[in-house]
């Protein structure tokens, strides 16, 4: 499983921190397509961005087990 953690909105539509997903490695386009299937609130949101090891990822990048994965919901401020 790998484990993904969730900021601001992300965590409230998921109600946790955290998650886990399923299998050992997959990509970022499929864990954006499980939260949609899983939680179809993710779609309402303007972007969903994914880091993996604390940089932004792409949706073809690979993520596994032991890596730092993250939901980043659009963020509004002054």
């Amino acid at each position: 499983m790998i484990r993904v953690r969730c900021f601001a909105k992300a965590a409230e539509i998921v109600g946790d921190k955290y998650f886990d997903f399923k299998g050992d490695s997959s990509t970022v386009d499929e864990l954006k397509s499980h939260l949609l299937k899983a939680y179809p609130e993710f779609d309402s949101l303007d972007v969903i961005r994914i880091a993996v090891n604390e940089e932004y990822a792409e949706g073809d990048q690979l993520i596994s087990v032991n890596d730092d994965v993250v939901i980043i919901p659009p963020v509004s401020g002054g």
